[in-house]
């Protein structure tokens, strides 16, 4: 079991804290949707959860945390354009299949089921573009 979680790691790093940011996102999503409508509430979403995903994928998922000030930067604004691409599918994304009828309530949630289904789809393409162009290994010696 201890060989299988290892080799895993870092997949499973990414899903716990991926499961953080959403949680992020769909907090200040929750609590603002009411107050401010569902474009407003998505990016204030957005925000809080990149500013967490930034952090927690930079320092313990893929442990790029100390390769200098210059990569930092360069990781930080390749990370927020991708994210950037990801608050306009999330906005579009939801507003698309709310207008298509998938306005539904989860848990009095109004928008929910569509918030859902794209959250779904953004979190497969933000793993893909860390894992693969932002937190290479490659680029650290590693």
């Amino acid at each position: 079991m201890k060989e299988l979680i290892r080799r895993h790691e870092e997949f499973i790093l990414y899903a716990l804290f991926g499961v953080g940011t959403v949680t992020v996102d769909m907090g200040l999503y929750c609590l603002l949707v009411d107050r401010v409508g569902i474009p407003w509430a998505n990016a204030w979403g957005w925000l809080g959860a990149v500013l967490f995903a930034f952090l927690t994928n930079k320092y313990f998922v893929f442990h790029t945390g100390h390769r200098g000030a210059t990569e930092a930067v360069r990781e930080f604004w390749e990370f927020v354009a991708v994210r950037l691409v990801s608050l306009l599918l999330e906005v579009q994304g939801v507003a698309f299949l709310v207008s298509r009828g998938a306005d539904y309530p989860v848990f009095g949630i109004t928008g929910g089921v569509a918030k859902i289904l794209v959250t779904i789809l953004v979190i497969v393409i933000n793993y893909v573009c860390s894992k693969f162009f932002i937190f290479r290994t490659e680029r650290a010696g590693v």
